[in-house]
């Protein structure tokens, strides 16, 4: 299982190793029924907010819903690749995800979020996230030299 977490872990940070990351957020947080967990930031390039909430998704099974909102601040196009990880409190790994936006030029409030189907109790164990988001523009240009 360890050597699973390991390999997703690499392969999603080997994805963009040319990109350049545009934004790098960290921090606790405590995710319940009854509990959101709200992270905002801006830059010169983006406007990001997140909204993290279970979700009941079956019996005894549960999602958890990153509600996430982008606003381009640039006048070109953006692609963004957008990865988030969330672990317990002996900074073991819990569950991470990844999702790719297209962001137009002045593009305000684009919402969109991954949805990851965790058992319930697992979500109950998240106390810190980190969120790192590459502009992957970077890439491409690479790609067609």
């Amino acid at each position: 299982m360890k050597k699973n977490i390991l390999i997703i872990i690499a392969l999603i940070l080997c994805v963009n190793v040319n990109a350049d990351p545009i934004m790098y957020l960290s921090g606790k947080c405590k995710i319940t029924s009854k509990r959101k967990e709200k992270i905002t930031a801006e830059n010169d390039k983006i406007v990001f907010s997140a909204e993290f909430k279970k979700f009941e998704a079956f019996v005894k099974s549960y999602s958890l819903l990153a509600d996430i909102k982008l606003t381009n601040l640039t006048d070109k196009d953006m692609k963004l690749s957008f990865h988030s990880a969330f672990f317990d409190s002996s900074k073991k790994l819990l569950v991470c995800t990844s999702r790719d936006f297209h962001l137009g030029a002045g593009c305000r409030d684009l919402r969109e979020g991954p949805r990851i189907l965790i058992p319930g109790n697992i979500i109950t164990r998240i106390a810190s996230y980190q969120i790192i988001i590459y502009d992957v523009e970077k890439d491409e240009k690479l790609e067609k030299k």
